[in-house]
């Protein structure tokens, strides 16, 4: 079946549509002025445009494009530092941290970055203030000057071809609210497994099948549908349940996890801020004691609900079956 064969001629159209999207973003903007009009219309475009970027980078990052992995590491390091502006090696790791422990089954949610990104319900400010700072603290700590000379190429062509139109002030605002668009966009798009269709499997870059990525993470993403067939009859052959779920019923139940997950982790913040350092008793380590406690039961509420900290699930023979079983599909 040639699951594994990427087709190389559809990453270059991808990237070619991502390159209009900035070219028709900048082009609009510069035909008609910025008004509020055209700056929302240029925000959307390269909002998708960064989305788009960040779905092309994954399968370069597992590099399953090129045979010779330092073509995927070039182009990869390309795509992420110089058309996303951030650092390759730090979604790397933390993107190695997601395949190494995902959600629990049974959970509802495929993907495992619930608790970190709980703020969004928060002030917009926090998203691209978390993305901006620690993707460039990372790379000065880390002296990954390889990746932050890419970095400083997209914020040097971004800079130049907007500062003429909002000047500077206005350039780092709309580069904040792209970030918030995007933001929005990625992390709802593609966290959990979402009915396939032509917008979805575009919008999602075809990461709405996480169960399908996650078996089989050097896929190249194009041949996902194509296992789902065989994923569901092995699911059901060992009685594990294939979740999938319609667009807007899983917007809806992100935004509840998210915000079941904020409250939590909100509540823990706010027991222990509110108990003094100084315990009733003089106790100097009460304040820090409580806040403990706090966070702990906030961490079992959590395990309860099926995020991320929940602890491994008891051995399951039929799943440790089934994950046996899909080393078959391998040599299909």
């Amino acid at each position: 079946m040639n699951l594994f064969k990427n087709n190389q001629f559809f990453f270059l159209l991808h990237l070619a549509h991502i390159i209009s999207m900035e070219s028709i973003g900048w082009f609009t903007i510069f035909y008609f002025g910025n008004s509020w009009i055209p700056t929302i219309i240029t925000a959307l475009l390269l909002a998708t445009s960064q989305a788009q970027a960040g779905w092309l980078q994954h399968d370069y990052g597992h590099l399953s494009i090129y045979k010779n992995s330092m073509w995927n590491h070039i182009v990869y390091k390309f795509i992420f530092g110089h058309l996303k502006g951030a650092s390759a090696n730090w979604w790397n790791h933390r993107h190695f941290q997601h395949h190494a422990k995902c959600v629990p089954q049974g959970s509802g949610c495929e993907h495992a970055t619930c608790r970190e990104y709980f703020f969004l319900i928060g002030p917009p400010l926090l998203i691209p203030l978390y993305f901006h700072y620690q993707t460039i603290m990372t790379m000065i700590v880390c002296k990954d000057w390889v990746d932050l000379a890419w970095a400083i190429s997209y914020y040097t062509h971004f800079f130049i071809t907007y500062i003429p139109f909002c000047d500077v002030l206005g350039a780092i605002l709309f580069l904040n609210f792209i970030r918030f668009l995007e933001s929005h966009c990625s992390q709802l798009a593609a966290t959990c497994n979402v009915e396939s269709s032509s917008f979805n499997d575009w919008l999602s870059g075809h990461l709405n099948f996480q169960i399908e990525h996650h078996l089989f993470p050097t896929m190249p993403w194009h041949n996902l549908h194509k296992i789902t067939p065989l994923v569901r009859s092995l699911r059901a052959k060992h009685g594990i349940e294939y979740q999938e779920k319609p667009l807007l019923r899983a917007l809806q139940d992100i935004i509840g996890s998210l915000r079941k997950s904020g409250q939590l982790w909100l509540d823990a913040y706010l027991h222990k801020r509110s108990c003094s350092p100084q315990g009733p008793h003089g106790d100097s380590g009460w304040g820090e004691q409580v806040g403990v406690v706090a966070e702990g039961e906030a961490s079992s509420s959590l395990r309860a609900q099926g995020n991320i900290l929940a602890s491994p699930e008891p051995s399951d023979p039929g799943l440790e079956q089934f994950h046996s079983t899909t080393s078959q599909v391998q040599s299909l």
